[in-house]
């Protein structure tokens, strides 16, 4: 599962329910074991898996439609098994103020660091380069990418705008135009043991997350 927004996310920023100016309070919700669901419209619909929420983001900016802020941090995070995903939320009304209660904070992202990687080319069983679309994020040594059901398994790193993967021997080929979807990158998932758990948002061209072209 890629990063996404929520339907009734978007709907918020069209209709002006959901301010990412600095008018309204954002925060980032720390996730345990949660399922996108399409459906989900605010906070209380995350459940139990809700760990920590972040101060309100500061710095915050849109320019060109691409969201970003200052990075954040988790206070105290209480140990327990790892957090694999985060929730971008409006926390207070939308004309800013205190908190309001979980059932009306409203859900704008679900961000899981995995991105999206299409083969551009034919990779035969046994390739140690896979020639894909340009990479929209960064991928690490050693992360992995599943197409269908090989898995490359990368051996350097790969660069925004990439056209090429350094891979291990693949187990079999992979088709120009398949899909595949990436292990998380940018420090997901993290396992709290009791300290801070810093959040540096992705400096890549999307940053947090864009609507642009």
């Amino acid at each position: 599962m890629t990063n996404r927004m929520f339907p009734k996310g978007k709907e918020g920023l069209l209709s002006a329910a959901i301010r990412l100016d600095g008018t309204s309070t954002i925060k980032a919700v720390l996730l345990r074991g949660y399922t996108y669901n399409a459906a989900h419209q605010f906070v209380s619909d995350l459940g139990a898996t809700v760990v920590a929420t972040s101060p309100a983001l500061v710095g915050l900016s849109i320019t060109n439609g691409v969201v970003d802020a200052d990075d954040t941090a988790w206070s105290a995070v209480a140990a327990g098994a790892a957090c694999d995903s985060i929730a971008l939320v409006q926390s207070s009304a939308v004309g800013g103020g205190a908190d309001v209660a979980a059932g009306s904070q409203r859900l704008i992202m679900h961000i899981t660091q995995r991105i999206n990687v299409t083969a551009a080319a034919l990779a035969n069983s046994g390739a140690t380069a896979i020639t894909v679309d340009p990479l929209v994020s960064p991928l690490n040594n050693a992360s992995t990418v599943v197409f269908g059901g090989v898995t490359a398994t990368l051996t350097a790193p790969a660069a925004v705008g990439a056209r090429t993967l350094a891979v291990s021997a693949l187990s079999g080929s992979i088709p120009a135009g398949t899909v595949g979807l990436s292990s998380a990158q940018g420090g997901l998932p993290v396992t709290p043991t009791g300290a801070n758990i810093s959040m540096a948002w992705d400096n890549g061209a999307n940053r947090i997350f864009s609507i642009a072209d």
